[in-house]
């Protein structure tokens, strides 16, 4: 973790420094900045960046994490442009609130035209209109195929400062 990387780093004579706001106590307030080794990379493990040797390592932090086939849904990799400036719940909310979102204006075919509401989440669309569920399948699937980007976009969004890649695993 954050804590283990920042003992290695300083034990090899590394400098962990803030970068953002503090507040009461020097404290730093962490959704308006970053963490930097010696004021230069946000991040403790990299490839390349020979000028932060030691100090950065290239070997991976490695955690197994047992997957919960009933909750889990997706997996969220990601560089520090999108960490920055979402938290891992954020994330996983961003996904699920567009995975359920509405699926905007539909016209209905036929006589008279007409359309159909624009805010109704998909869950209440399928019970609304049960015909419709080959093309919430499609709109559902099409939402996954994008979600790296969509992603990305919010990080940039929100004003990330760094390099933004995204992937989405589904399981």
């Amino acid at each position: 973790g954050a804590r283990r990387g920042r003992r290695r780093i300083e034990a090899l004579g590394g400098v962990v420094t803030w970068h953002g706001l503090v507040g009461g106590g020097g404290k730093p307030i962490h959704s308006t900045g970053v963490w930097r080794v010696n004021g230069n990379l946000a991040v403790s493990r990299a490839i390349g960046d020979a000028s932060e040797k030691p100090y950065v390592s290239g070997s991976p932090d490695v955690t197994v994490t047992p997957l919960r086939p009933k909750e889990d849904a997706f997996v969220i990799l990601a560089t520090d442009g999108l960490w920055d400036v979402m938290t891992s719940e954020e994330a996983v909310s961003y996904v699920h609130a567009v995975m359920s979102g509405s699926l905007g204006a539909l016209q209905e075919a036929g006589e008279g035209g007409g359309s159909r509401p624009v805010d109704v989440p998909i869950s209440q669309w399928v019970r609304r209109y049960p015909q419709d569920r080959s093309m919430v399948r499609a709109a559902l699937r099409t939402r996954r195929q994008r979600m790296a980007t969509y992603l990305t976009e919010e990080a940039l969004r929100r004003g990330t400062n760094d390099n933004v890649t995204v992937c989405v695993v589904w399981l």
